[in-house]
C-alpha cells in the first residue's frame, strides 16, 4: 500500500472593490472598472496598498468610457487593451493602446487595425491584425517588442493564426 501525502498551498481571499474584473499581475494588483454612475464605466487599476489609478485616456482620441476594453496588465502596470469606434451601423474600426498606469496619457496605436491580447513584464505584446484591413475574420498574430518592432507569426500553414498569451 503506497500512501502519498498532498499539501496543498493556502490562499488567502480577499475581496475585490471592483465589480469587473479583466486580470491580476505578480504584484496583485488588479486591472478591472467600476461605474461611478449609471451611466459611466471607468476602466481602473487596484493597487492593494494604494487604491484605485484610474485610467489615464486624455491622450487618446476617442471617448474612453465608450469604447475603451482593456485586456491584459503586466507586473510593471502596464496596460493594453483595444479601442472600438463605431463609424456608423455596422461599421467599426479598432486600434490598440497602452497605458502605463500613474501616467495622464495612453499610447494609442493610431490608424492600426490591430488589437493586443496579452503583455509580459518585459513589455513583449502579442496581438492579431487583420489581414485585410478591417476584416475581421482573416486575422494573423504577431508579437511585438516594447519598441514597437512587430514580428509577424505568419498563419501555421494555415490562412491566419491567433495567439491569445504569452510567457515571462
Amino acid at each position: 500500500e503506497v500512501v502519498v501525502k498532498v499539501k496543498l498551498p493556502r490562499f488567502t481571499a480577499v475581496a475585490v472593490p471592483l465589480p469587473y474584473v479583466v486580470d491580476l499581475n505578480d504584484a496583485g494588483d488588479v486591472l478591472g472598472g467600476t461605474n461611478y454612475s449609471p451611466d459611466s464605466f471607468s476602466t481602473v487599476v487596484w493597487i492593494p496598498s494604494a487604491g484605485f489609478e484610474v485610467l489615464g485616456c486624455k491622450g487618446l482620441t476617442t471617448d474612453c468610457s465608450a469604447s475603451y476594453h482593456p485586456k491584459a496588465m503586466n507586473s510593471n502596470r502596464t496596460v493594453i487593451g483595444r479601442i472600438q469606434r463605431w463609424a456608423s451601423v455596422g461599421q467599426v474600426s479598432v486600434s490598440a493602446f497602452a497605458w502605463q498606469v500613474g501616467d495622464d496619457r495612453a499610447h494609442e496605436y493610431a490608424n492600426e487595425p490591430i488589437t493586443l491580447i496579452d503583455i509580459n513584464d518585459a513589455g513583449q505584446m502579442i496581438g492579431t491584425y487583420n489581414v485585410n484591413g478591417q476584416n475581421e475574420w482573416l486575422q494573423s498574430s504577431f508579437v511585438m517588442s516594447s519598441d514597437g518592432t512587430r514580428i509577424s507569426l505568419g498563419g501555421f500553414g494555415g490562412n491566419g493564426s491567433f495567439a491569445s498569451a504569452i510567457n515571462n
